[in-house]
């Protein structure tokens, strides 16, 4: 396992290229940690890594990858993982599916969870007491996407500028490669939002663009295909997300459902230079399983 930076011991900024191929980008949600169960906000400083639950469902994913070899091709892979110790212990796990040892696993903080500042530890009950409840910058409907978490932390705004530069940095760095990482619900979220090409425009009347004004919840996000977002590619093909994009603010959060260890693939061709998401949600390997999923 090596750097938590920008990968520095990768060399060539695009190793791994092939002309006229594509680049493809998996982002793994990691497995159920020690926070989802105990419900406390876990950065860099708490992480305590993951459950049995967590282990068995990386290990399941692992299985499933080796079996199908669904991301097996001639083309290099290259693994990350957040410095989250969850998202590492999962990335640890896959590593064999990759033909790649848990030491060529690459720690990118680029990668993490929005960070949380001094509300790290905290129980989400806690936090919610001390920075939430009461502030309507925080509320469900009414946030302020340039807020912080808490003092010290990340805003939403800026932890999606994080991330963009992060999986632009790597889809570049590894052009026409396979990039996997395991990664966070929220890191996923903010590159799907990304990645589907999200351009700012005011909400009407007060209501957040994406949210239902009758029902106050996060509407569902549609290819504009008919293809849903939870379908793999084998069953229904790549959704061309560009073509159907929802206009979206920069400061949304449209809630997508992500269980732990599903797989979530993006590629971008070298012809056009376009992303589609190829599968969303897929999580497969744990279907007849009991798992819970958690933030």
């Amino acid at each position: 396992m090596t750097g938590t930076g920008n990968a520095s011991r990768l060399g060539p900024a695009r190793d791994g290229a092939h002309a006229g191929g594509k680049t493809t980008l998996v982002l793994i949600r990691h497995g159920e940690s020690w926070a989802n169960q105990a419900g406390v906000v876990a950065g860099e400083r708490t992480c305590r890594g993951l459950t049995e639950v967590g282990e068995a469902q990386a290990r399941a994913l692992a299985d499933r990858l080796v079996a199908t070899g669904e991301l097996r091709d001639d083309r290099p892979a290259f693994l990350y993982a957040s410095t989250l110790q969850r998202a590492r212990e999962t990335a640890e796990i896959l590593a064999p599916a990759f033909s790649l040892s848990p030491e060529d696993v690459v720690l990118d903080r680029g990668w993490c969870e929005l960070r949380p500042g001094e509300a790290d530890g905290l129980t989400w009950e806690a936090y919610l007491r001390a920075y939430g409840v009461g502030d309507p910058r925080r509320s469900a409907l009414g946030y302020d996407p340039d807020l912080p978490f808490s003092p010290g932390g990340e805003s939403w705004s800026g932890f999606r500028a994080r991330v963009a530069a992060t999986l632009r940095r790597a889809a570049e760095r590894h052009r026409g490669g396979l990039v996997v990482v395991a990664t966070h619900a929220g890191t996923i979220e903010a590159a799907f939002l990304d990645l589907i090409g999200a351009t700012a425009r005011p909400s009407e009347a007060g209501v957040p663009l994406g949210v239902s004004r009758e029902a106050g919840v996060p509407l569902g996000v549609s290819s504009g295909a008919g293809v849903p977002l939870g379908a793999s590619s084998e069953e229904d093909g790549a959704v061309a997300i560009q073509d159907h994009a929802p206009v979206v603010g920069p400061g949304l959060r449209i809630g997508l459902r992500v269980e732990n260890t599903s797989v979530n693939e993006w590629e971008c061709s070298e012809t056009d230079g376009r992303w589609r998401l190829v599968r969303f949600n897929d999580w497969a390997h744990g279907r007849g399983a009991s798992w819970s999923s958690g933030a």
